[in-house]
């Protein structure tokens, strides 16, 4: 399985999945949201240090398909060069926010001649009433191509500290445990 997280960085969150990983010897692809990235640099440096790649998740997180075109080359260039401040290096992988690109951010990638890394499963760890043992269930016995869709960051409208992502820390520990 190929482990993959968007919406990140969070200072309360990456850095315990960060732990997780590495304390199993496992690798995963960190899609960042740009404004968070700047917010913590310091994460997204963590992030390439520990060997685990990087990717740009747009600068604000918006769905690319309610954008119009123009728009959401702004939002994809923004993030992207967010990322790339932050890390100091190059940043080629892209993943849209919820998976949507739309006919704007088809467009968008064409222009900025980016591919949109999507995924094979998504667990739903984002879920409100998502629990560890049963995230950790569904990763259980997956093939190792298998490309998963988790989540170490989250803006919440009602929280902009972020959401919790607590269950997706534990879910780790529990996959990672057997």
């Amino acid at each position: 399985m190929r482990l993959t997280f968007d919406d990140g960085p969070d200072p309360r969150f990456t850095p315990q999945m960060l732990d997780v990983l590495a304390e199993a010897g496992e690798k995963a692809t960190f899609f960042c949201v740009g404004r968070r990235a700047l917010a913590w640099p310091d994460l997204v440096r963590r992030i390439a240090a520990e060997g685990h790649a990087v990717g740009s998740h747009t600068m604000t997180h918006p769905d690319l398909s309610k954008l119009d075109p123009l728009a959401a080359i702004g939002n994809i260039r923004a993030g992207r060069r967010a990322v790339e401040k932050a890390l100091g290096a190059p940043v080629p992988r892209f993943r849209a926010p919820f998976g949507r690109l739309g006919v704007s951010g088809r467009i968008a990638l064409a222009a900025l001649r980016l591919e949109h890394e999507h995924w094979d499963l998504d667990p739903e760890d984002w879920a409100p009433d998502a629990e560890a043992t049963v995230l950790a269930a569904k990763l259980r016995h997956l093939g190792p191509d298998v490309v998963v869709l988790l989540h170490d960051g989250a803006e919440s409208p009602a929280d902009p500290s972020g959401l919790d992502r607590s269950q997706t820390v534990e879910a780790l520990r529990i996959l990672f445990a057997t």
